[in-house]
């Protein structure tokens, strides 16, 4: 039975970074490791060359050494094999031998250890790194979900009742509009329009004479030489419909009564730029960025599937079932 106080062995480094410390996730070996490459290996060698190895066997032998007859300048010294030295004419002993050829050993053998945990520390940094990118990128695009879901909700929300609306339209209106228009005010207006006038150019004329710029929009097939001249005014609240009459030199302005469902229908249908005032030109850019919001999330949800490996076949089951749909709904609806 594992243990409920078992660490576990996932590399979490991220408060390594900040205060120098080895996280708690750190199992017990991979702290042996790290401590052994932080310090060169010297503790463990020290250990197995100088406490608990043929060093202590070795410098405190009680053997006598012995005398060798060959002089000086023919004596041969094997560092691989101490017991195979020939004699010298000096005093040499087993022990020095045994201590040349054990250092000897020693330094290859730490070197080698130090490549090889060396090697093993790099693999787990790298690891390491790779587990703080992947979490780093995990936790960037859950935070730009969340946030950018919390930031575009009371458009979504318009968007979803007003296509309830759309969608019910019976429900809401009874079969007529779903609110009227009142005549507001009728005022005297005298107007001089250049030849070959464009209808848009002439409706934000008519506007600015009445102070009443904003986002409008004119039939395209008007003229200013029919009986009337409409222009309807885009407001959220109280949409208005300027008609102008050009032989009378006169302008009468109906507002149409707010109710809630005609409230958020006519923020359904507010759109575009290039509008006169900033504020309708604002409108239009944060519909861009609801529709950058809406392929985002779309992608993000893909990515944080494929992440959820319990979820994956309850996943692709879903998502083939509604391309599968919204194909058959295309080619016969």
């Amino acid at each position: 039975m594992i243990s409920v106080r078992a660490m576990s062995a996932v590399l979490n480094p991220a408060v390594s970074i900040i205060r120098g410390l080895l996280p708690p996730e750190f199992n017990w070996r991979t702290r042996r490791e790290i401590r052994l490459t932080s310090t060169f290996g010297l503790p463990t060698n020290f250990n197995a060359f100088s406490l608990n190895s043929a060093f202590k066997i070795i410098l405190f032998s009680p053997k006598e050494p012995r005398r060798v007859a060959k002089p000086p300048n023919q004596c041969k010294l094997n560092f691989f094999n101490p017991n195979r030295s020939e004699p010298c004419g000096l005093q040499v002993t087993i022990a020095f031998q045994s201590l040349a050829a054990s250092v000897f050993w020693a330094f290859f053998g730490w070197l080698g250890g130090l490549g090889a945990y060396g090697a093993r520390s790099f693999a787990i940094v790298m690891a390491a790194d790779s587990t703080m990118k992947k979490t780093a990128w995990s936790k960037l695009i859950r935070r730009t979900h969340m946030y950018l879901a919390l930031f575009l909700t009371p458009w979504m929300v318009v968007y979803a009742l007003s296509s309830f609306i759309f969608n019910h339209h019976a429900l809401f209106s009874g079969g007529k509009p779903l609110a009227q228009f009142e005549k507001v005010e009728e005022l005297p207006y005298e107007a001089v329009f250049s030849d070959g006038i464009e209808p848009r150019e002439a409706g934000l004329q008519i506007l600015r004479d009445l102070n009443r710029e904003g986002a409008f929009w004119v039939g395209q097939n008007q003229k200013l030489t029919a009986e009337r001249f409409t222009v309807n005014r885009n407001r959220a609240i109280g949409p208005e419909r300027i008609h102008y009459y050009p032989q009378e030199n006169k302008v009468i302005i109906e507002r149409q009564k707010t109710t809630t469902a005609s409230l958020l229908v006519g923020l359904h249908l507010k759109h575009g730029t290039g509008h006169p005032g900033i504020a309708a030109n604002l409108w239009g850019i944060v519909l861009d960025l609801v529709i950058v919001g809406m392929l985002f999330w779309v992608l993000s949800g893909v990515w944080m599937w494929l992440g959820i490996k319990p979820a994956r076949f309850w996943g692709g089951v879903s998502a083939l079932v509604g391309i599968g749909l919204f194909l058959l709904f295309m080619f016969t609806v």
